[in-house]
C-alpha cells in the first residue's frame, strides 16, 4: 500500500515538475525559436530544368489566381556547362536578347511590396541588409527614369524560414541557411502569373536562401570567399523578373555562375541595364 502511494505521489510531482518546465517558456520565446531556424533547402525532385541553373517548378493557387514558380540557383563556376551558342541558351523562358532574359514576357512587379531579412546565419562582419537595400537600389537606378520596384525593406516582418523553398506565404523573404544540392551558391525562387497578355502578367512573390554551409563569404574580395555584393546584386536581378542570359555573355550580372573573389557582377552590364529599361 505504501510503495502504491509513493508511485502515485511521485507520478504527480514528476507531471506538475513537466507542466511547470514547459510554461516557463513563453509564446514569444517560442516564437524566436522557431525564426532561428536555419533555412535547409534543395532543387525539388519534380522541378523541370529549363535552363542553366533554372528549374519550373510548376503552378499553385494562391489568392485565387495561378500561379507558376521558377527557382534560379547561382551556382559556382566549376559546375558552368561548355560556352552554348549565341541565341541558343536563353536561360529559362521569357522575352530575351543574347545578354539579357526575363522570367516570363511581361511579368514585373506591378505595385510596391515589402520585403524581410532573417539575419539569423547570417556571415559576420558584413552588413547584410545594408547591401541587399543597395542591391535593390542598382536595379532600380538603372531603370531610366530612376523607378521605384520594390516597396523598402521592412525589419518588422518576421520571416517564415520553414516556407521558403516550399509554399507561397505572402512575403518576400531573405534566409541564410544549406542549399544541399552541390555547387549552389545562393537560389531564389519566383513566383508569378503567366497566363493573359504580357501586359498583365506580374510577380507575386520572391524568396531567397545563401548558402553559409559550403561557402564563405567576405564583402572585400577575398579571394577564397564568395563576395557578398557580388551574388546578391544577380539575386535581386532574379527578385525584380530577369533571368539568366546566353551563356556566353559572362559579363553580365545576371550570368548564371560565379566563383570566389569575383566582384565584376557588382556592377550591372550593358545587357542588364538593357533587359531592366526593357521591362519597366
Amino acid at each position: 500500500m505504501k510503495h502504491t502511494r509513493l508511485l502515485t505521489f511521485t507520478l504527480i510531482f514528476t507531471l506538475a515538475a513537466t507542466l511547470s518546465m514547459t510554461s516557463a517558456f513563453s509564446v514569444s520565446e517560442q516564437a524566436n525559436s522557431k525564426a532561428k531556424e536555419m533555412a535547409i533547402v534543395s532543387i525539388p525532385e519534380n522541378a523541370r530544368e529549363i535552363g542553366p541553373g533554372v528549374y519550373d517548378l510548376g503552378f499553385k493557387v494562391h489568392d485565387g489566381k495561378i500561379m507558376q514558380g521558377t527557382l534560379y540557383v547561382f551556382s559556382y563556376k566549376e559546375f558552368a556547362k561548355p560556352n552554348g551558342n549565341p541565341g541558343k541558351d536563353k536561360g529559362g523562358g521569357g522575352q530575351t536578347s543574347p545578354c539579357y532574359s526575363y522570367i516570363t514576357s511581361g511579368a514585373k512587379w506591378r505595385w510596391q511590396e515589402p520585403w524581410a531579412v532573417s539575419t539569423d546565419y547570417a556571415p559576420s562582419g558584413i552588413d547584410v541588409t545594408g547591401i541587399l537595400v543597395n542591391a535593390v537600389d542598382k536595379w532600380e537606378s538603372a531603370d531610366t527614369p530612376a523607378n521605384t520596384i520594390m516597396d523598402s525593406l521592412d525589419s518588422s516582418l518576421t520571416v517564415n524560414v520553414a516556407s521558403i523553398g516550399n509554399s507561397m506565404n505572402g512575403q518576400n523573404e531573405v534566409a541564410f541557411g544549406d542549399i544541399e544540392d552541390m555547387g549552389v551558391i545562393a537560389a531564389t525562387w519566383v513566383w508569378r502569373t503567366t497566363s493573359g497578355p504580357p501586359s498583365e502578367r506580374y510577380i507575386a512573390e520572391w524568396d531567397q536562401v545563401y548558402d553559409v554551409i559550403s561557402f564563405s563569404w567576405s564583402n572585400n574580395g577575398d579571394p577564397n570567399s564568395m563576395d557578398f555584393e557580388n551574388i546578391t546584386t544577380h539575386e535581386i536581378g532574379h527578385a525584380v523578373g530577369m533571368g539568366h542570359p546566353d551563356s556566353t555573355c559572362t559579363l553580365e550580372t545576371m550570368y548564371a555562375y560565379a566563383s570566389n573573389g569575383e566582384i565584376i557582377k557588382r556592377d550591372l552590364h550593358t545587357g542588364d541595364v538593357a533587359g531592366i529599361n526593357g521591362l519597366y
